[in-house]
């Protein structure tokens, strides 16, 4: 099952934002076929990046803000998984929809009213998919050879399936990317794993 809306910014620019409220069994399916339209508010959403105060903010972890009206009580918006409740925004570029952001609403959010009043004002808190990767936690690999800096950048984007299609590594002095990092350094000191995103920022 998946909603979605549209709104206009003061530029008359359309944009689409779609909710999947069960991804993983339905990942294939993002906006096509019969879904249930939304009216979204006034201010339908608003983006805030982690360090926004540099250059660097457009690619740092991010949280998007989803407001619109809920007609009656929705139970599939509160999820206790972080990678779920698929949300995209999408944007209108010469007849097709270009994706603009794309992540999972946050895990146990529950600030919907139990009470079925039409016309609520409901506001869906999501974070980009990158940041989801604080719930998933290393294991260790099957492998007597060192794994490379490389292979864990990998490793990480393969926990999120296939909504990154393309990786572009940075061109690096002395090909750091193949420097190997033993497994050992991403688990502390009672065995506990890191997850994929400390890893990732270290």
């Amino acid at each position: 099952m998946y909603k979605y809306g549209f709104f206009r910014d003061i530029k008359d620019t359309l944009y689409k934002v779609v909710i999947i409220t069960d991804y993983q069994q339905y990942n294939s399916n993002l906006g096509q076929g019969q879904g249930e339209e939304i009216t979204l508010l006034a201010n339908p959403i608003s983006i805030e990046y982690e360090g926004a105060d540099d250059i660097f903010a457009s690619v740092r972890c991010s949280t998007m803000t989803v407001r619109f009206l809920q007609e009656r009580f929705d139970e599939s918006l509160n999820n206790s998984l972080g990678n779920n409740v698929f949300v995209t925004l999408q944007k209108e570029e010469g007849g097709k929809y270009k994706t603009m952001w794309q992540g999972f609403s946050t895990p146990n959010a529950y600030n919907q009213p139990f009470v079925n009043v039409v016309g609520d004002e409901f506001e869906l808190e999501c974070q980009d998919a990158l940041s989801t990767l604080k719930y998933c936690y290393f294991e260790k690999q099957n492998t007597k050879n060192h794994l490379t800096i490389k292979d864990y950048i990998q490793l990480a984007f393969f926990q999120l399936g296939s909504i990154y299609k393309t990786c572009i590594y940075p061109t690096t002095p002395n090909n750091i990317l193949d420097m190997c990092i033993p497994q050992e350094n991403w688990f502390d000191e009672d065995d506990e794993p890191m997850s994929y995103l400390e890893i990732l920022e270290e």
